[in-house]
């Protein structure tokens, strides 16, 4: 077939393809693309008005879960967005095997180490997440992940 039967367009070609329709999802609501600066600016007023209580919820019982289930830990960032940053002074244990434990089958949470991203060496540092899934799963997620650390000490 050849190349403009299709819409495709021809490799080497300068020509651009034509416009598609497209639909933008923003804060669970479709609507029509939008230049970026306007769409960040659209969700951060909702987050600074308080539009997103599912989002307070869900932080909030993490929390409050890492509280009961992760001894030791500080959290930092809470008012950042949909991720947490855990962090265990003082421990004795690679924040890498934290991590990997804590995915096995078995467990079958994910966190991700800091140390893949620090030059330096320091605490074992973990991201959390709490923005997706369904509500009690990032309880859930983080009473496992306590599992996996209670092992690990």
């Amino acid at each position: 077939m050849a190349a403009a039967a299709t819409g495709a367009t021809p490799i080497g070609s300068r020509a651009r393809p034509a416009p598609t329709a497209a639909i933008v999802v923003v804060a669970g609501v479709a609507r029509a693309p939008a230049p970026v600066a306007q769409v960040l600016r659209e969700s951060r007023v909702r987050r600074i008005a308080g539009e997103a209580p599912g989002h307070r919820r869900r932080r909030d019982a993490m929390l409050r879960a890492i509280s009961a289930h992760l001894p030791g830990a500080r959290v930092h960032g809470a008012a950042a967005g949909p991720h947490l940053r855990v962090t265990f002074a003082g421990a004795a244990f690679a924040d890498t095997a934290l991590a990997a434990r804590a995915l096995a089958p078995a467990l079958g949470v994910k966190a991700h180490p800091m140390s893949w991203h620090h030059v330096r060496p320091g605490p074992p540092r973990l991201v959390l997440g709490h923005a997706g899934g369904p509500p009690g799963e990032p309880e859930e997620g983080v009473a496992l992940l306590g599992r996996a650390l209670s092992r690990h000490r």
